[in-house]
């Protein structure tokens, strides 16, 4: 879901100039060996990057590296050293947390393989969630929560654990339904797809600032504002959760590219409506909210064409006329062709081609209006 607080667009800015600054750093080492290699002698390990992030007071330094091997000539790799810095002051939340985020779907890639990069983050003071481990290097997304500001509730379960934070000042009691519903809905997609993606602890964070007015699901992490929390009160039986949840999988664990969001939208609202049908309830009033919302559009917009939801009429074709007119389709096939494509492209960047030639089932679907 799109972020609306003042400083989001800033935010998004200011995290594509970093994330962007990876691939200029490696494209600029790879043009200063043009005078010996082509293009096609040269192979890029995409595993062979790493950051260290460092807080220091409200500035985060990243220093890191890239290793470029060479096809020919040589094994030995070039080690390419880099280094910058970011002021935390936009990043860091009125109760202290500080947030960098990815901005929606993007997923820069070559040739549908991620880039990717290890990360260590040194906050002693924080709980720290995010990149540890191996993760696309142009995805690092970092919350930090101070660990005198916010709580944890444990939650374990056969799959995995869920840590659920949220400021340790607020003493209100959720219901069990509210912590329910993540893991099941985790645990139904885990059926769905066939994969428990991790064993890891799943995080959900909610962040105290009032200020804070976002929902998103980034790897292992789903982070949004208390707002939210009021949403669920008011709706619980077809909430936001469940769509966040599905994107650990449809979004997180396969990819698409950047603002295509008939695929990475359209049918993930369509998966997590598979959740509320087997669950028997919910999925009734569901549908009945998506006819109220087609009426109230403008105009029906052909999907596969729109690249943006901030018009009405943009958001209601892409969140609730799309997954609507897909349910009215052979479910069972549009369930297996979306399991198998999972299957085969999961970890990787599906392209609107590629989506085509796979889900030929579905081609129709994407030209609807």
């Amino acid at each position: 879901m799109s972020a609306v607080s003042k400083i989001d667009t800033q935010r998004n800015n200011d995290m594509k100039k970093i994330n962007t600054l990876l691939l200029f750093v490696l494209s600029m080492s790879v043009a200063s060996a043009q005078d010996t290699l082509t293009p096609a002698q040269m192979i890029v390990d995409h595993r062979q990057y790493s950051l260290n992030l460092r807080i220091e007071g409200d500035t985060l330094r990243v220093s890191g590296f890239y290793l470029i091997p060479y096809e020919t000539y040589t094994r030995q790799p070039i080690k390419v050293d880099t280094a910058y810095s970011l002021p935390l002051a936009d990043y860091r939340t009125a109760d202290g947390a500080i947030v960098l985020r990815r901005e929606g779907n993007w997923y820069p890639h070559r040739n549908g393989e991620l880039l990717t990069a290890q990360v260590h983050i040194e906050a002693d003071d924080y709980y720290i969630l995010g990149g540890t481990e191996w993760l696309p290097s142009f995805d690092i997304h970092l919350v930090l929560l101070p660990k005198d500001q916010y709580a944890c509730k444990v939650i374990d379960t056969p799959t995995r654990p869920f840590y659920f934070y949220r400021l340790a000042s607020d003493t209100t009691q959720y219901p069990e339904a509210y912590y329910r519903e993540f893991v099941d809905s985790y645990n139904f997609y885990c059926s769905f797809f066939g994969d428990s993606l991790s064993s890891k602890p799943m995080n959900i964070v909610e962040i105290g600032d009032p200020q804070f007015v976002m929902c998103q699901s980034l790897r292992d992490m789903i982070i949004f504002g208390h707002y939210f929390y009021d949403v669920y009160t008011m709706i619980p039986d077809f909430s936001w959760i469940p769509h966040e949840v599905a994107h650990q999988w449809w979004g997180d664990g396969i990819f698409f590219e950047y603002r295509d969001y008939a695929l990475s939208e359209s049918l993930n609202e369509y998966i997590k409506l598979q959740y509320l049908k087997s669950r028997g309830r919910g999925y009734e009033e569901q549908m009945e909210y998506y006819k109220a919302m087609m009426e109230r559009a403008e105009k029906s917009l052909p999907i596969a064409d729109i690249h943006s939801v901030e018009s009405q009429d943009e958001s209601i074709a892409i969140y609730h006329a799309a997954p609507y007119r897909l349910t009215l389709e052979n479910t069972t096939t549009v369930n297996t062709t979306l399991q198998q494509l999972y299957s085969k492209y999961k970890h990787t960047v599906v392209s609107r081609d590629m989506f085509l030639k796979e889900c030929k089932t579905l081609q129709d679907w994407l030209k609807s209006k």
